[in-house]
């Protein structure tokens, strides 16, 4: 899972282009590290100024950004690329800046972006676990867009 949550300002982006971000942010992954795209969720949380405080004073331009990751680390990517993971850190940081240029630096507001990497074993879709990274089975639902049942002689 990569979960993307944005504070944003309220009423910053219409539902159109959230969706648009929502499809940008699900490309990065689906595009480039192989993933299905249902495991990429996006959330938009839309603050009024007085809920959106950086260093103690209220900001009505800032967005912040807050990525967790399960589905993949760097490391496995690394490994699997025969890169570096500093190299997988910063490919994915450039193409999480370019999904965002149009609609934040582009529109003129500040922002913070992190990312949280946890343990993949932590991480469940629909009450299962999820199948190894690049299995026949993440290929099966990637495909279906969707998680089915399986067992460990499916993958």
């Amino acid at each position: 899972m990569p979960l993307w949550q944005l504070f944003v300002p309220e009423d910053a982006y219409t539902e159109e282009e959230k969706l648009d971000l929502g499809d940008r942010i699900t490309n990065i992954y689906s595009d480039n590290f192989d993933l299905p795209r249902f495991y990429t969720t996006v959330i938009f949380h839309d603050l009024k100024p007085a809920s959106f405080l950086v260093g103690g004073e209220m900001r009505g331009k800032f967005v912040q950004v807050v990525i967790v990751h399960a589905a993949r680390t760097a490391g496995q990517i690394a490994e699997r690329l025969g890169v570096s993971e500093a190299d997988v850190n910063n490919v994915f940081l450039k193409l999480a800046h370019e999904a965002l240029d149009p609609y934040v630096p582009g529109r003129g507001y500040e922002s913070e972006l992190h990312v949280e990497n946890v343990p993949h074993e932590t991480w469940n879709i629909d009450g299962m676990e999820p199948p190894p990274p690049w299995s026949e089975v993440e290929k099966k639902w990637a495909r279906e867009n969707r998680s089915s049942p399986y067992t460990g002689a499916d993958l």
